[in-house]
């Protein structure tokens, strides 16, 4: 065996024998007499139960079947039929005797050991030390060597045991942890008080705060920390901060009454004795606050007064700087300082003296800063040196400045549950241009003004102002170009207008000028359409001042030139007259030319006798371009009457100046004579100035056809025409000849007959008419086709003032009992087509006998005996039509 062996053999053996020595020790100091006593085991127990000790057999020893409580009956050994305490466990007293678990910090009976009649309370139980250095890990320890140290002591082990020793300084010890030094606490850390038992103990001195696991450091400036706080105590957050505002001298601070500083922007509000500032607020608008924080004298307090508001929270008077009460100014101790000349802060907590402006709507005037005057304004926040140039600056003539754009003012809050220590108050002031404006009824333009341009105001529609214009609806904030606007074409603004209301009118027009485009009312002579005024052309007017479209002049009339004002201003116009108090065209055969005061139209006959118009309506002379109906020439110059003898007529629509030949009946009349024809074409008469073919009747007619004769009518004298032809023709050249018969049976020369009238009554009460008819087909069908039918008659009758009561045959016609009229006697005839011509009485002789007033005469068709050669024709003179 090496040398290294043994020796390590023999240290073992030594430590061996050691602990076998502190092992029977430990036995010896725990049975302690006990074992160096032995029972009297002829005496009962005195910890037997009652009835439970016995002898055993007759040897007269005791025996304990069941001990009290927790003690335990000892089956062998020399104290055999006792009662002791089981290992673990120590005795007591109480109740007669019992065995209780030993406690922390003790050790007792290694095993169940006898406990002596009458022993002391406590009996079996150590303590691990006196001092409580030492403890166990847990109850019914038996073994001094149980004993580990207590918290705040570390642990040796020595021949006679374990022994504890305390920490101290800035140290501790786990409980039970048996380690042999005491740990010591982080860096910084320090133990303040009694307990060391963990690491808990270490503290965070005051003035610190825990920055990362195991390090601390000085709480910043502005806070304190004045309390011994464990690791999970000193958070970031335990250092307390100061009132808002306020800050310590330096860092670590460990009491509140080191918060005495005010920093920049703030001023003290509050001081408390042994407490420091306990409340700042930041520093009022229009002064500056640098703070104390480098100075070795500590600020005092000051009074800030609130500004004057009103309910809605508007400044009510001109003060714009609180009021303050206190050691203010540079060398003050509140270390507070007012702005020059009043000055502002934009906000409060100012902090240095160039933060004391001249606010927007400001200027300085002389020692004090002054609201811009009346139609002026500034922009922006300038400092003290600007605004000694930068004044405030002119919207323009004639326009205005309000105070209209906001700035914020700062009060303090005085409530007693503020929340904050400032509310705002907004004040306005002309800012800028959007402060600048025109009224209502103005316009806004850019002119030139000396070398420069500039912005001005003009009142629109009103003398002085942009004429005929409308302005803005409201009054309008801001400098831009907004020019009256100009009444549409034809219209214009009326004083006159203007100056009534009602209407309303007047309600268009507001201090400056008008503002409503419809200030814009139509001109005189101009008319409204809904979008412009157009001036009224001819044959319309309107007097202008309303939104109303130009009236049209009554039919006929029109107007001498266009954009007339008034219905004064219609006369008649070409091609127009007036007739019974209305305005017509000018009927055919007048002219009107002209535009004048209403009249009849002129008669072509005035212009050029005889003359006519195409059409009416005409409006030139040069329309009379035909003769007039009636009449007829070669020219316009020889307008002659048409009708009579010539048998023609003048048509008013014609387009030549000649009359025009009346038409004749192509087959004309035909006279039978021993089965022979004798035929006559009968030439036409027409009436003077006739106008139709209507007015053309035949010169010599038989009323009825065939075979016709008129009694009577044959006359006195017989002529020597040889035919009925030439018969007719010599009754046509007399004038006095009424009716022609021809004999065709009479002897030669005493053929024709003729009822001449050679002389006439000087009056009309007996008339004789003879009945004319058309001198064709075509005026006889034209007749036939009228709206009274005439059978072939042309309602024209030769009248003579002759008494042929012996012609032919006559038949009164009664008329109801009274005196017919001489046309109603004729309209007789006319619904007849066998009636030749009537017999008149005027009514006035005839009063009694009515049928006699009118008689119809007939002639005979057929005629017999000696009547039957004869063959009559009426005689057709139309200067006799009337009379």
């Amino acid at each position: 065996m090496s040398r290294a062996c043994l020796i390590t053999l023999l240290a073992f053996a030594a430590i061996s024998c050691v602990a076998a020595s502190r092992i029977l020790e430990d036995d010896a100091a725990v049975t302690g007499r006990s074992l160096l006593q032995t029972a009297d085991r002829y005496v009962c127990s005195d910890y037997c139960d009652l009835n439970q000790c016995i002898r055993v057999g007759t040897t007269g020893l005791v025996k304990c079947n069941k001990c009290k409580n927790g003690m335990k009956p000892i089956l062998s050994g020399a104290n055999a039929g006792q009662c002791g305490c089981p290992a673990g466990t120590y005795f007591v007293t109480t109740a007669g005797g019992n065995c209780l678990p030993c406690e922390i910090g003790s050790y007792c009976y290694k095993q169940l050991t006898w406990v002596a009649n009458g022993a002391a309370d406590g009996t079996g139980k150590t303590a691990c030390s006196a001092d409580g250095s030492l403890t166990t890990r847990a109850r019914r320890s038996t073994s001094v060597w149980d004993c580990v140290n207590a918290g705040g002591y570390f642990l040796t082990n020595e021949a006679t045991g374990p022994k504890g020793y305390a920490c101290s300084g800035n140290t501790y010890a786990i409980a039970k942890s048996k380690q042999a030094a005491c740990t010591p606490c982080p860096s910084g850390m320090v133990v303040n008080e009694a307990g060391r038992s963990s690491p808990s103990a270490c503290k965070v001195p005051a003035g610190y705060f825990m920055k990362s696991p195991g390090q601390i450091a000085p709480c910043d400036q502005g806070s304190y920390q004045d309390k011994y706080l464990t690791v999970d105590q000193a958070s970031v957050g335990s250092c307390k901060a100061c009132p808002e505002g306020v800050t310590t001298k330096d860092k670590g601070s460990t009491l509140k009454a080191d918060c005495k500083k005010l920093k920049p922007g703030y001023v003290a509000d509050t001081i408390v004795t042994d407490e420091g500032i306990t409340e700042a607020v930041l520093c009022p608008q229009g002064w500056y606050c640098p703070g104390d924080v480098g100075d070795d004298t500590d600020a005092t307090a000051v009074n800030i007064d609130a500004l004057s508001i009103d309910g809605d929270g508007k400044l009510q008077n001109a003060v714009y700087v609180s009021t303050i009460s206190g050691a203010t100014g540079p060398a003050g101790s509140a270390k507070i300082i007012k702005c020059e000349k009043d000055l502002w802060t934009k906000t409060v907590g100012a902090t240095k003296v160039d933060q004391c402006l001249v606010p927007p709507g400001f200027e300085i005037v002389g020692s004090t800063i002054q609201l811009c005057a009346a139609g002026k304004y500034r922009s922006g926040w300038i400092s003290l040196a600007a605004g000694a140039t930068k004044t405030c600056v002119e919207c323009g003539p004639g326009i205005g400045a309000d105070l209209i754009e906001p700035i914020t003012l700062y009060s303090l809050n005085t409530a007693t549950d503020a929340n904050t220590d400032y509310i705002v108050v907004n004040t306005v002031v002309a800012a800028s241009s959007k402060s600048c404006f025109i009224l209502k009824g103005q316009g806004m333009y850019y002119v030139s003004s000396g070398t420069s341009m500039v912005y001005k105001a003009k009142d629109c529609g009103v003398t002085g102002g942009v004429a005929n214009s409308y302005g803005v609806t409201d009054k309008v904030y801001g400098l831009a170009q907004t020019p009256c606007k100009l009444c549409p074409a034809g219209t214009q603004v009326s004083a006159t207008l203007a100056a009534s209301d009602p209407p309303g009118y007047g309600a268009y027009l507001a201090t400056k000028g008008f503002f409503n485009p419809l200030a814009c009312v139509t001109k005189p002579g101009y008319g409204w359409d809904g979008r412009v005024a157009t001036p009224c052309p001819r044959g319309w007017y309107n007097g202008g001042d309303n939104y109303k479209a130009c009236t049209q002049c009554d039919y006929g009339l029109t107007t001498a030139n266009p954009e007339s004002t008034s219905i004064g201003a219609c006369l008649s116009a070409p091609g127009f007259g007036k007739y019974d108090l209305k305005m017509m065209q000018c009927p055919a055969g007048t002219f009107n030319s002209d535009i004048k005061t209403p009249v009849a139209c002129t008669a072509c006959n005035d212009y050029k006798a005889n003359t006519w118009t195409l059409e009416e309506g005409s409006d030139a002379n040069s329309d009379c371009a035909v003769c007039a109906p009636g009449y007829g020439g070669a020219d316009l110059d020889h307008c002659g009457v048409c009708g009579g003898a010539a048998g023609t007529y003048g048509p008013p629509d014609r387009v030549t100046t000649t009359c025009v030949e009346c038409p004749v009946s192509v087959v004309g009349f035909q006279f039978w004579y021993n089965n022979d024809p004798y035929p006559y074409i009968s030439p036409a008469r027409a009436i003077s100035t006739a106008q139709d073919a209507s007015d053309c009747v035949a010169g010599m007619a038989q009323i009825e056809d065939g075979l016709w004769f008129l009694a009577a009518a044959e006359g006195t004298t017989a002529t020597s025409e040889a035919n009925i032809a030439d018969c007719a023709t010599a009754c046509l050249g007399d004038t006095t000849c009424a009716v022609a018969t021809f004999d065709y049976k009479a002897a030669a020369g005493s053929k024709c007959r003729m009822l001449k009238i050679a002389t006439e009554a000087s009056n009309d009460d007996i008339i004789t008419a003879f009945k004319a008819v058309p001198s064709s087909d075509v005026s006889q069908s034209r007749k036939l086709q009228a709206a009274k039918p005439k059978a072939v008659s042309t309602g024209m009758y030769t009248q003579w003032k002759y008494d042929g009561a012996a012609i032919g045959t006559q038949t009164g016609v009664l008329f109801g009992g009274a005196a017919p009229s001489k046309a109603a006697c004729f309209d007789e005839c006319d619904a007849r087509d066998n009636c030749a011509g009537v017999l008149y009485t005027n009514g006035a002789l005839n009063t009694l006998i009515t049928n006699a007033a009118c008689k119809i005469i007939t002639g005979t068709t057929d005629p017999a005996g000696t009547d039957a050669p004869k063959r009559s024709l009426t005689k057709a003179v139309p200067s006799k039509f009337a009379i």
